[in-house]
């Protein structure tokens, strides 16, 4: 197996397992888990900075909006290699409120330590594949969360599960069963058509995803195809 390194800054990571601590029965007896609190609050407006960081903002990520996207994407093998391109095709339909909410920095153990960062809630992304093997719409966010103290590409995150996909994507033998999945891509303004994007595959808790606190993930397939 192995973990992508193609796009270190383009969050190409992790999602969905069950989580949380003990939290009050349910009806069938079964405790339900306890949401975490990453300490987050919606900021007043667009332009108001998160945790005071320059250019942390609704703002920032707003300026690179981007609605449609079409590019080729390749499909990753448990060996790295990029293969069987088809096209893909991804409409992010934005809120009409925009709600923009500042994570301040957050750690615990097993996790990596996630700096200040922002999102915008609420978008929809569908994603096509001219193969069929994927044909998804996926509830996501907006996100912009700095890598080494820069701000990087405002990224949309959403995740899912393979099990629940609409398409025919399976993965790999070699990788972990039922594996869940995250789907990515960069906003570029300018060019939509070669932003980076991908699919991952974890088995992180899609809570701490939500939040935008990451681990390494298992690429599925990249974009655009190289």
């Amino acid at each position: 197996m192995r973990y992508d390194k193609s796009f270190p800054g383009l969050l190409t990571v992790c999602l969905l397992v069950g989580c949380g601590s003990d939290g009050g029965p349910t009806s069938s007896g079964n405790p339900l888990p306890t949401p975490k609190d990453y300490g987050q609050s919606s900021l007043g407006t667009t332009q108001d900075l998160c945790e005071g960081v320059m250019g942390l903002s609704g703002d920032t990520i707003l300026a690179q909006k981007v609605e449609h996207i079409e590019t080729m994407l390749d499909y990753i093998t448990a060996q790295g290699e990029r293969v069987n391109p088809t096209t893909v095709t991804i409409d992010l339909t934005w809120p009409a409120s925009i709600d923009v909410v500042c994570y301040p920095p957050y750690s615990e153990p097993g996790l990596n330590p996630a700096a200040a960062r922002v999102a915008i809630a609420g978008l929809t992304m569908k994603l096509v594949t001219g193969d069929g093997q994927f044909d998804e719409v996926i509830d996501a966010k907006a996100w912009l969360i700095p890598l080494n103290g820069l701000l990087g590409q405002p990224t949309v995150i959403g995740t899912g599960n393979v099990e629940s996909l609409n398409g025919t994507f399976k993965p790999p033998p070699e990788i972990v069963p039922n594996p869940n999945l995250m789907f990515s891509t960069r906003l570029d303004a300018a060019m939509p058509n070669t932003s980076a994007g991908g699919v991952a595959m974890t088995t992180q808790n899609p809570e701490d995803i939500n939040a935008g606190v990451l681990i390494g993930s298992i690429a599925a397939a990249l974009w655009p195809h190289l």
